[in-house]
């Protein structure tokens, strides 16, 4: 089944879903080490989960991963696999796309275990809401005579989110006493998990620069698309997708580079090289003709 029909499959219009196509193969370009299905399924429940519309996929979605992932710790498919874990979890207890990938760039200032990562945003999303009391009571402060707030309303009817209240914790951490410090840490998260949540609040700065990125992320992934249209491996890709096997070592760097254009551009003209060339004992046959492809790549110039 193609990629656009799995969309289709899932509730997507023939618009959107080769929208969504066109989007997951963005994605995957994009992203050394990503293949389709992964690109697809963390595309799927980032969506998914942050109630996202499909025309929001590039802007709201790929835009972001790559910019942090250009600039951050983690790679975008770094990134992809932590979202493709938890972004349920952190949806549920109210965290933004955005905020998750924020604490996901902070905690990679420990590990960049993306695993772990996932395992570790998964926990707190439910840690905390579970031991509110308790955050509260461990954060009073001088600045804090009552503790840090979790709830966005009087009635403490619903949580704020992870991000914030992670937020609120490092704004008051240094004023906190050591014991409540360790306590705290200790009850949302063990072992290596606590070191990645002090972490977290420690360098909250990461967090709250990767948020300034994300801001400014319109055109991040286009602009990455840019520099692999323009690559050499990106050429040859599409080559060998349309059945061309013409050897890399025939050629060198640059010409390589116009004969590629050159037979990219006439793409239909593929199948019928490769039956003319046949096996090396036809090359000089064939000569000539690989001659007037690389022509054609200059001849409009």
């Amino acid at each position: 089944m193609s990629q656009t029909n799995e969309w289709a499959r899932l509730g997507y219009s023939i618009k959107e879903a080769s929208a969504l196509t066109k989007n997951t193969i963005i994605l995957e370009s994009i992203s050394p080490g990503m293949d389709m299905g992964t690109a697809a399924d963390s595309l799927t429940n980032t969506l998914k989960s942050f109630k996202l519309d499909a025309n929001e996929a590039l802007d709201g979605v790929i835009n972001k991963i790559n910019v942090i992932g250009n600039f951050g710790s983690l790679s975008n498919t770094g990134i992809a696999d932590i979202l493709n874990s938890s972004s349920e979890a952190m949806s549920k207890a109210n965290n933004t796309l955005e905020e998750t990938i924020t604490l996901s760039a902070a905690a990679s200032q420990a590990t960049t275990d993306t695993s772990l990562i996932g395992d570790i945003l998964n926990a707190l999303a439910e840690n905390i809401q579970e031991k509110s009391l308790l955050i509260r009571d461990l954060t009073q402060s001088p600045s804090a005579p009552d503790g840090i707030s979790l709830f966005t309303d009087a009635d403490n009817d619903t949580f704020r989110s992870t991000y914030q209240i992670l937020y609120d914790i490092s704004s008051v951490w240094n004023d906190m006493d050591t014991g409540n410090r360790e306590q705290l840490i200790s009850s949302l998260a063990d072992g290596e998990s606590g070191e990645i949540l002090s972490s977290i609040i420690t360098n909250f700065n990461t967090a709250r620069n990767s948020m300034d990125l994300m801001a400014g992320s319109a055109g991040s992934a286009m602009q990455s698309m840019g520099e692999v249209y323009d690559s050499l491996d990106y050429k040859l890709n599409r080559l060998s997708e349309t059945g061309m096997g013409i050897a890399g070592n025939l050629f060198g760097g640059s010409e390589m580079q116009n004969v590629v254009d050159g037979i990219n551009s006439v793409g239909n003209a593929v199948e019928w090289i490769t039956d003319k060339l046949g096996l090396l004992g036809t090359i000089g046959a064939g000569a000539g003709l690989f001659a007037r492809i690389k022509n054609a790549g200059r001849a409009q110039c």
